[in-house]
Parts: structure tokens; sequence; C-alpha cells
């Protein structure tokens, strides 16, 4: 079977293009819902207006008058911007509501059950449809939260394991416990390793693999 091979190396300005389709994503939905809710908003308020000056007109009371036509727009002013205000929070709460704004698709991997094993190979991840391996080199930080085990492998990607999922809080201590000891314990190796330099690049010559003088 033929496969496709390609080595990739992203940069930072990779991920910054993608986090602008991402976010311009995000924005158009945001400013339909607020467009939306504007026009109908502005709508419903020109018309009570409309009916509100027809019918103060037709009221030629004194106080009316008394107040002058300038202090009379000064109320419909302040009346039309609470309406507005009123008018538009009420449609944008709905538009968002029935137009959400979706971080994860619902059929994507993501929000698939999966499996997580541990162990001093590094953290396993695996599900139907994926699977994935880091070592623990590759983990930056261990984050412990009131709800959540952060495992970061970049300032803002981790391994997310909710504590939700284990029965007690002792479980999830020993968890947490036998991770930082996995952790641990390859940072001391990889660090090991680098304070020996002079023996990277040694050829070992086994004795019966020793040529004749």
């Amino acid at each position: 079977m033929s496969e496709i091979k390609k080595d990739i190396q992203l940069t930072e300005n990779d991920l910054k293009q993608y986090n602008t389709v991402i976010c311009r994503e995000i924005w158009i939905k945001k400013s339909i819902n607020s467009i939306i809710s504007t026009i109908i908003s502005v709508i419903i308020v020109l018309q009570i207006l409309s009916i509100t000056s027809e019918f103060s007109s037709q009221l030629e009371t004194s106080y009316l008058k008394s107040l002058g036509k300038e202090n009379i727009f000064a109320v419909f002013i302040v009346i039309s911007v609470i309406i507005y205000g009123i008018f538009y929070c009420i449609f944008h709460q709905f538009l968002t509501k029935y137009n959400k704004i979706e971080l994860v698709d619902p059929n994507g991997s993501t929000l698939k059950p999966n499996q997580i094993i541990l162990n001093d190979a590094g953290i396993f991840q695996k599900s139907k449809i994926h699977s994935s391996h880091m070592t623990w080199e590759g983990v930056l930080k261990i984050e412990n939260n009131k709800t959540m085990f952060l495992f970061y492998i970049d300032n803002l990607q981790a391994y997310i394991i909710p504590k939700r999922i284990f029965d007690t809080d002792e479980e999830a201590t020993i968890f947490l416990q036998q991770a930082e000891e996995f952790w641990q314990a390859a940072k001391k190796s990889e660090s090991k390793e680098k304070k020996r330099p002079w023996n990277a690049n040694i050829e070992v010559t086994h004795p019966e693999e020793t040529p004749p003088i």
C-alpha cells in the first residue's frame, strides 16, 4: 500500500495564522448576531417613538407645555436608549442561543471517549479514531487546579484530565503523585544525559570484535 510522508516543522507564524482563521470565524458569528440584534432593536424603537410622538402631540397638557420642546426631545432620547438596550439584550441573547459559537464539533475527535495511560515511557491517549504518545521529556509542567489536572506540552496546549473521572479524592491524589514521579524521574534522567556529553559519540567495541594488532 502506498503512503504519503512529509516532514513538518511548524513556526510561530504558522500558529498565528491558524489562530487568525479561528478568531475570524468566531468574530463573524458574533458580528452577525450583533448586527441583526441592532437592526431589529432600532426598528422597534423607531416604531415606538413614532407612536409615542403622535400620541403626545394629541395631549396638549399644561405639563407638556411647561417642559418645552427641548426637554421633551431629551426625554424621548432617554426612553429610546432604554428601550433599545432592553430589546438588544433580548434579541442578542436569543440569537446567541440558537446561533452558537461552538469551539468543538460534537462529531470531532476531541469529545470522543478516550483512555489515558501513564507509565515511565510517557503519556498515551487512545480512542477509536485517534491515538497519541508524548514522552515525559515533552511535558513542560503539571498543573493541579480545582477541577482538573493539566499536563502542559506547550504554553496553550495540554492533556486535560478532569478530576470528576476519579471515584474519590484519594484516587485523584495517588494518580497525580504517580504522574509527578514519572515526570521527575524522566527529568533527572534527561539532566544526567546532558551532564555527560563526553559519552555521546563513544563507539563501544566488544573484545571479540577487536581487530588483531
